[in-house]
Formats: C-alpha cells, sequence, structure tokens
C-alpha cells in the first residue's frame, strides 16, 4: 500500500522520499521499479488487494508502453538511453508473476519477447554480455552486479510461462556459471558475492533442473552469512536478525530482506532436496529472525514527533535505524521476504 499510495498517472512509484520531510527525491531507477513491482504481483495474489493489484497493472503497463524498445531484432527494456541485461531480466521477473499469480495473461507475449533478448546475450560459457549496443546492434561483454543472478531468474520464470526448453536450457547454463566457474579461484570459499538472486534461481529450477552444486554453493553462502548475523547482545542497537560487521555499525534493512529471500529460496530447495538435514533448523533460524528484524523497524506508521507526515510512510521500510531515507526497492526486498516466508509457514 505504501508503494501503491506514491504511484503517479504513469504508474511510476515514489523512487526515493526523505521520510521527515515527506519530500521526493529526484530520480529514477527502472530496474528498481520492475523490481518494486514483482513484489505489488506477489502482494496481490497474498492478500487478494484490489487497490494492490491495479498499482502492479499500473506499473508494468508503464514498463511496457513506455520503456520498451528494440535491440536488434528482439524486444528490450530500455533504461534511460540505454538497453541492459538487468533492466530485461527484473521486467520479466515481474511480468511474469503478474501472468502467474492470474493479474493479465497479456503480459505472457512481453515474457516471451524479453526472454528471447535475454537469450541472445549468452556467451558460450553460460555468462552473459550486460549490456546491449543499440546502435551498433551488437552486445557489450561487461559484467555488472545482479545481472546474470536476475537474468538466470528470469529465465527460469519465464519457462513456467513459454515452456520453452531454450529458455530453461540458458537459465540452467547461466545458473552453472554462477555457482561454479564465475565464482572459483584462489580462496573463493572465503569470499562471497551478492548471491541473493542467484540462490532464488536454483530454488526456481529445483523442479525441473535441479543442481546440487548450485544448492551446495548456496549452502554454502548462508553458513557464511549466518556468521555475520547478529544475535542479542552483538551490539549497543536493535541489530538482532540483521547482518554486517562491527556492533557498532548501524545495521541495514535491505541486507537483511535479500538475504532473507535468499535464505527462504535455499530453504525450499533444501526441503525437497534433503528434507531430513538438519541444516534446515538452521537456515529457518535465519530466516526467522531476519524477518523478525525487518519487521520490527517498519514504519507504522512513524514517529509522529519527527515526521512531517508519518501517515504518508505508512509500511514503508527506511535504510537502516538512522537512515530515514526510503528508496522504493527497499519495501519491494522486505516484502518478497516476507512473501516466501509466509509460503515456506503455510498450515
Amino acid at each position: 500500500r505504501y508503494l501503491g499510495r506514491g504511484q503517479d498517472d504513469h504508474g511510476r512509484y515514489r523512487y526515493q522520499v526523505s521520510a521527515a520531510s515527506n519530500q521526493t527525491i529526484a530520480g529514477y531507477n527502472l530496474p528498481r521499479h520492475a523490481g518494486a513491482t514483482f513484489f505489488m504481483a506477489q502482494a496481490a495474489g497474498v492478500t487478494g488487494d484490489a487497490g494492490v493489484r491495479w498499482g502492479t497493472l499500473m506499473a508494468a503497463q508503464y514498463m511496457r508502453a513506455e520503456t520498451m524498445g528494440w535491440c536488434g531484432e528482439h524486444r528490450c527494456i530500455v533504461d534511460d538511453g540505454e538497453a541492459n541485461a538487468g533492466s530485461s531480466a527484473l521486467a520479466v521477473i515481474a511480468m511474469s508473476e503478474i501472468v502467474l499469480r492470474g493479474i493479465d495473461a497479456s503480459y505472457e507475449r512481453d515474457v516471451r519477447e524479453l526472454s528471447a533478448f535475454l537469450r541472445s546475450l549468452q556467451r558460450p560459457d553460460g555468462e552473459l554480455m550486460h549490456v546491449y549496443d543499440q546502435a551498433a546492434k551488437r552486445p557489450i561483454d561487461v559484467q555488472r552486479l545482479y545481472f546474470s543472478g536476475e537474468a538466470a531468474l528470469a529465465l527460469a520464470r519465464a519457462h513456467r510461462i513459454t515452456k520453452d526448453p531454450a529458455d530453461l536450457e540458458a537459465a540452467r547454463r547461466l545458473l552453472a556459471r554462477l555457482a561454479g566457474p564465475g565464482w572459483s579461484f584462489f580462496g573463493s570459499r572465503y569470499y562471497w558475492g551478492e548471491e541473493h538472486w542467484t540462490c532464488q534461481a536454483m530454488a526456481e529450477l529445483w523442479d525441473r533442473a535441479p543442481s546440487e552444486e548450485a544448492l551446495e554453493f548456496c549452502r554454502g553462502w548462508h553458513r557464511y552469512q549466518r556468521k555475520l548475523q547478529y544475535g542479542p547482545g552483538d551490539s549497543p542497537m536493535d541489530a538482532d536478525g540483521a547482518f554486517g560487521f562491527g556492533s557498532m555499525v548501524s545495521p541495514r534493512l535491505t541486507p537483511a530482506s535479500s538475504r532473507g529471500e535468499a535464505c527462504g529460496a535455499t530453504l525450499a530447495a533444501m526441503r525437497k532436496a534433503h528434507p531430513d538435514d538438519p541444516e534446515n533448523a538452521e537456515l529457518s533460524r535465519e530466516l526467522d529472525r531476519a524477518v523478525a528484524f525487518v519487521l520490527r523497524h517498519q514504519l507504522a506508521p512513524g514517529p509522529s514527533h519527527l515526521f512531517s507526515d508519518p501517515n504518508a510512510l505508512a509500511g514503508a521500510m527506511p535504510g537502516s535505524p538512522v537512515d530515514w531515507t526510503i528508496r522504493m526497492d527497499y519495501p519491494q526486498h522486505a516484502g518478497s521476504m516476507m512473501v516466501r516466508w509466509l509460503e515456506l509457514n503455510a498450515r
């Protein structure tokens, strides 16, 4: 509802907001728009809220009508003059959720077209080239943070709709790259990247292209994350369940949310692959504590003595207990984590 209240006539959200003044900060980010729309579709499906459903459709129509262009022979998302894998991948994730939740089946066509573009960026080793030069009509072989994991999840979700074996094979090859040679170097077992999209792709593929290697990769990542998860008394601040370094660093909400998303995905795959593994209980505790931390800091509606309009911020997620700048991807990651928690704990 916070996201929906801030949408304009084009379906765009308030990108960044200063909570104290309730002022919108200039700028916009299309990948985060798509991510927020993914969560809106999830929320519409979980709650049945007609207003959230309408906001989802407005946001999706903005992507379809105002951001889709041509990358050679393929349709793609063009973000501020640039076509890249991340924007198109997150659009696929959002639009596939809209189709799978029964909100609007017409987005199947867009999912098909954008997935074909993502496949056209794939290298022989499974990795993607992340940028497309529209003038030269060719991809540029550079890699950016998050894009490959987002694309692996997008292609895996697209396959549920398109039934195209090419989507499944592209997702499988990309995940194998991410969980294998893409993160292989001396000492790699002691260092990790940002893998929350990768682990969601692994779980999404489990019933159609299960990978024990990718599952073990995600288990290892979460063992590392649990070492970084604050416990009671680790910080003088309310940090229990957050992730970070050092007792005096203010804990951030979005890392807890994104790790919670990935933790829930990993737990879902583990329950299918290894239902009696004792690590399932550890993953469940990791997720529960992350959810609890984020819920404690949700603005509901916020401190009236510090905010000019606390009701306008009700439901939002700040950056941290001391950073009250709100960005549209903060509620997205938090909400998607909560949806995963609800699905895992459904009775």
